[in-house]
C-alpha cells in the first residue's frame, strides 16, 4: 500500500481576501454513486440499517472526530436525496467548519 504523506487542502471560505491553506492528514476525493459503506464502517463511522452514515448535519462530520461526509457518501443506499445542486454546497460548509477549528 502506498504511504499517504501529510498534506493540506488550499481554501477561500465566503468573504475572505485571500486563500488559506489548512493542514490535512490526507484529503480523498471518492466519486461514485454509491459510497462504499465497508470503507466507512472501517473507519468507524456507525451506518443504519440502509448504510446512512451516523454525521451532523450541521457540520458534516461523523461520529468519528475529523471524519467528515459530503455529497452522496451521506445518503447510505438512498442515492436520490443528494444530487449536484444541493450536494455542492457540502464541500463548502464543511471547510468552513474545518476553517474555524484550526483558528481556534
Amino acid at each position: 500500500m502506498k504511504e499517504i504523506k501529510p498534506t493540506s487542502v488550499i481554501v477561500r471560505t465566503e468573504g475572505a481576501d485571500r486563500d488559506e491553506e489548512l493542514p490535512a492528514d490526507a484529503v480523498l476525493l471518492l466519486t461514485g454513486y454509491r459510497s462504499d459503506s465497508n470503507l466507512l464502517r472501517a473507519a468507524g463511522v456507525r451506518l443504519n440499517e440502509c448504510d446512512v452514515p451516523e454525521y451532523n448535519p450541521d457540520t458534516l462530520e461523523t461520529n468519528v472526530p475529523g471524519l467528515f461526509l459530503a455529497g452522496g457518501a451521506v445518503t447510505g443506499m438512498d442515492t436520490s436525496n443528494i444530487f449536484i445542486e444541493n450536494g455542492r454546497f457540502h464541500g463548502e460548509k464543511l471547510v468552513q467548519v474545518i476553517a474555524d477549528r484550526v483558528r481556534g
